[in-house]
């Protein structure tokens, strides 16, 4: 297996960790258990890392060079992913990451793993579970997915081992983001990736084909949510949704755990092999055990700014993105004031209006910038040298403006 030995250090900006041990693999990542080494705290390090065409050579990720148009397209999914989510709203049941970089020529996360562990860890040690405590965290599950679904994200690899349970508190954090898909209020993914199969037992059977399809389809979750509470009821691993087409949903496992008929009929309905037979919102699944379910504070709105932005970074001519077209033109464009002079004395009292037109300009690419989600994309040494580069603009329009202003009233 293609994994970072034990006892293997990587670096980031703003930590060092060392790898302890490998705590899952799925078709786009690698997980392990890892030790922050200036906090001294365990950690989740999450390295991307496509199984079906990556390999390594030392700790570096590599591919073959007809790959690297599909990795990058991957891994630019993955970095907008994981910003998007660490810009909304913190809220309880979805992991946070503490860090977020790009080593050994590809891309790691991390979320705390103090006192925690993760779902399928958990019912090992302990079996099948109380119904009450499965009803907790399953409304934890479905507080956590009804707040990315109304952000427009579909987690898309729900598992046990995707979920973090805290050992002294018993509450439920979903993590593991891999498969992800943002998509845009139309319900369009953002980017043409592909989400892959799934989990055997957790994904139903529509998701192999989910990429030909535009809509946003919260159902394939739900029936993901729906898989893991079976399994936490039965303490055994739900069927695969080929199985159950071709056999019929096992009630009777649940019926040998003692659930009751209306959890047992909440359940069926959603693992429904029929996507119209299933429950079409999270809420609506959650609410059905659990009426007392948080949907306060989901959505955390955009600032006024945040808003412009979005507005801004939308306007497109084809793949060029127009407001920084525009404003380097028209920033170079009011340069050309310092021929006025020369083309007329008579223009030389317009120049220091020609002359503030680039400090605005660059004041305003400053804000754009430093406002702009995609800055948070970038590792922190690419992040200083583009602020340097857009400070270093404005200072130099600043200078000539300057210039410009004093050289005009020296002579009046």
């Amino acid at each position: 297996m293609n994994t970072l030995s034990t006892g293997t250090i990587i670096k980031s900006d703003s930590g060092t960790y060392t790898i302890q041990k490998v705590l899952g693999q799925d078709a786009f990542s690698i997980t392990y258990l890892a030790l922050n080494c200036k906090k001294r705290t365990q950690v989740a390090l999450t390295e991307f890392f496509i199984r079906d065409i990556n390999e390594r050579s030392g700790d570096a990720v590599i591919m073959d060079e007809n790959d690297k148009k599909l990795y990058n397209q991957y891994a630019v999914d993955l970095a907008r992913k994981i910003v998007r989510i660490d810009e909304l709203y913190p809220q309880q049941p979805v992991a946070t990451f503490t860090d977020y970089f790009k080593a050994n020529n590809t891309i790691y996360y991390v979320i705390q793993m103090k006192n925690r562990e993760s779902l399928d860890k958990y019912m090992e040690r302990k079996g099948k579970l109380p119904e009450t405590e499965c009803l907790k965290i399953a409304r934890q599950i479905g507080e956590a997915l009804y707040y990315l679904h109304a952000n427009h994200i579909l987690h898309l690899n729900l598992k046990p081992s995707n979920i973090l349970i805290d050992r002294k508190t018993g509450n439920a954090t979903v993590t593991g983001f891999g498969l992800s898909k943002q998509c845009d209020e139309y319900g369009e993914p953002e980017m043409r990736t592909s989400i892959g199969n799934g989990t055997p037992g957790y994904a139903p059977i529509e998701q192999a084909t989910y990429q030909e399809s535009k809509k946003f389809s919260p159902t394939i979750d739900i029936y993901a949510m729906g898989a893991i509470l079976f399994e936490m009821l039965t303490g055994e691993r739900p069927p695969k949704a080929s199985d159950i087409l071709a056999e019929g949903y096992p009630a009777y496992k649940l019926q040998e755990a003692h659930v009751n008929d209306d959890l047992l009929g909440y359940i069926a309905k959603a693992m429904s092999v029929s996507v119209p037979d299933r429950y079409q919102t999270v809420e609506d699944f959650t609410k059905s055990f659990a009426p007392s379910m948080n949907t306060a504070v989901i959505i955390r709105p955009l600032s006024k700014t945040q808003q412009i932005i979005e507005e801004l970074d939308s306007i497109k001519f084809g793949s060029i993105r127009v407001v920084p077209l525009v404003t380097g033109f028209l920033y170079w464009f009011s340069f050309l004031g310092i021929l006025l002079p020369a083309i007329s004395p008579v223009l030389e009292i317009f120049m220091p209006l020609f002359m503030i037109l680039p400090l605005l300009i660059s004041g305003f690419n400053l804000w754009y910038v430093i406002k702009s989600s995609r800055i948070k994309e970038l590792t922190t040494s690419d992040k200083k040298y583009v602020y340097f580069a857009y400070i270093c603009m404005t200072i130099v329009a600043l200078a000539f403006f300057i210039a410009t202003l004093y050289g005009l009233l020296s002579r009046l």
